[in-house]
This record gives structure tokens, C-alpha cells and sequence, in this order.
């Protein structure tokens, strides 16, 4: 039994369109993990000096799976 989602998805338009939203999001989401990324771990703590602390592993932990489902998006 098929359900009305894979029904829509077996037309080409609707899954083209679908693959270009995924993987636009997908490629959103991922330069702006790396952008983060770049200010957060390079960028201010060369800037602020010895002062600085970096965020939580935590964070990093949630930017990395965050990136990698990008990646799988993409």
C-alpha cells in the first residue's frame, strides 16, 4: 500500500524539486556550521589571546553531526 508522499515522489518533477530543496538546505545549513565553526576555534581565539575560552566540547560535538547530516543531505 502506498501512501500519498511515495505516490507524489514517483512523479519526476516533485522528486526533482524535492532533491533541490534537500540539498539546498543541506548546503546552508553546512557553510554556516563552517562559518561558525571558523570564528568560534580560529578566528577569536587568535583575536581575544590567552583570555579567550572556547566553548563547551559539547558544541563541538553538536556541530559536527550537524555538519555530517549536511554532508548526507548534500
Amino acid at each position: 500500500m502506498e501512501t500519498r508522499v511515495q505516490r507524489a515522489l514517483q512523479n519526476r518533477w516533485v522528486a526533482i524539486a524535492a532533491t533541490i530543496a534537500v540539498g539546498y538546505i543541506g548546503l546552508r545549513v553546512m557553510l554556516n556550521v563552517i562559518d561558525d565553526a571558523y570564528y568560534d576555534y580560529y578566528f577569536y581565539p587568535h583575536m581575544k589571546g590567552a583570555e579567550y575560552t572556547y566553548p563547551e566540547l559539547r558544541y563541538a560535538f553538536g556541530q559536527a553531526a550537524i555538519l555530517l547530516w549536511s554532508v548526507a543531505g548534500l
